[in-house]
């Protein structure tokens, strides 16, 4: 940024804004001024940033007037309300969203020039990219199968305190709530993240696939996604299956192309802990790549894991630094 701005985090409260909060505390951007905004319930609290206190202000009183730049980690239904007003009082918008509206930004780009609002891809496409971008421009991508493990974080506090709140009544013998997931989330896997659309995806599936249309080089691709919700708090993991257009010849290695990129890490080796679990990347921002197997000459499997909430959180970071004025 070419000059010191004003900015609001609205949803700061949650855990993505949290994390967007923090991001920019560590970064050496510089502002005005930086406004906490959550909904009502979360009126009174006091965060800390900067090594300053920021009292947390409620949405629906908030003076977008105040600010130059919003961002916002809250729910679809929420933005949707809000974000025009944001734009009215001539705001810069960052969009942080689960879905996808088929017009998504890859992280690691700079602000297009003139454009008011940006909104990132899926969190599950930004872990997924930087692989499928590897075997794209080396031999063409056929097909691509995504099984997403969807941590409690990725539904917000709400499913991380849900998630917890389930497993200590599991555990006392005591009746349990369900609201955050469309059943008990505890100890168990849940095959829906999302609402279901006409064509039996779920709202996330059919974003991800969406985004991953959107970011190919156009070729046509058979593509599937299943999200499933997993009993774990932080950390996203997807077994990834690749079908390639053209064989990969003897004398070419793919671990040295993935090596290459600087957004991979390869941690993969055929020994206990020689891979990377969604407790491994909390607060890492890098995404790791492990079980890498070469099945044919044309397909591939390896699983992916990523904290997608610390990308989420740099990529806003360095999004707000690439703003020319």
């Amino acid at each position: 940024m070419n000059k010191k701005a004003s900015l609001a985090v609205v949803g700061a409260t949650g855990v993505v804004g949290e994390s967007v909060l923090d991001a920019l505390a560590d970064s050496t951007l510089e502002f005005d001024e930086v406004f906490a905004v959550a909904s009502a319930e979360s009126f009174g609290e006091t965060l800390h940033f900067q090594g300053r206190d920021l009292s947390v202000r409620t949405l629906d009183d908030f003076d977008f007037s105040q600010v130059d730049i919003s961002i916002f980690a809250v729910p679809d239904i929420v933005a949707d309300r809000f974000i025009p007003r944001a734009v009215a009082k001539g705001n810069k918008i960052v969009r942080v969203s689960q879905l996808s509206n088929g017009d998504s930004m890859m992280p690691g780009c700079e602000w297009p020039e003139d454009a008011q609002e940006v909104r990132f891809v899926t969190p599950a496409f930004a872990i997924l990219k930087p692989l499928l971008q590897v075997f794209e421009e080396e031999h063409g991508i056929a097909a691509v199968d995504a099984t997403l493990l969807q941590p409690a974080a990725a539904r917000g506090r709400a499913g991380v305190e849900e998630l917890a709140q389930q497993t200590i009544g599991l555990f006392n013998n005591q009746d349990i709530e369900i609201a955050a997931f469309p059943v008990r989330a505890a100890f168990n896997a849940i095959p829906q993240v999302g609402l279901f659309n006409d064509e039996g995806d779920t709202q996330l599936e059919a974003g991800l696939l969406a985004d991953i249309q959107q970011h190919s080089d156009g070729s046509e691709m058979a593509l599937s996604a299943t999200a499933v919700q997993v009993p774990v708090f932080y950390g996203t993991a997807i077994k990834l299956v690749i079908d390639l257009c053209y064989p990969v010849d003897a004398n070419t290695k793919l671990t040295d192309l993935i090596d290459a990129h600087a957004s991979l890490k390869r941690i993969d080796e055929a020994k206990a802990g020689g891979y990377m679990t969604p407790i491994d990347v909390i607060g890492k921002s890098s995404i790791y790549v492990s079980r890498l197997k070469q099945v044919s000459a044309t397909r591939f499997t390896c699983w992916l894991t990523a904290d997608s909430i610390a990308l989420t959180a740099k990529s806003v970071v360095n999004l707000l630094d690439s703003i020319k004025d």
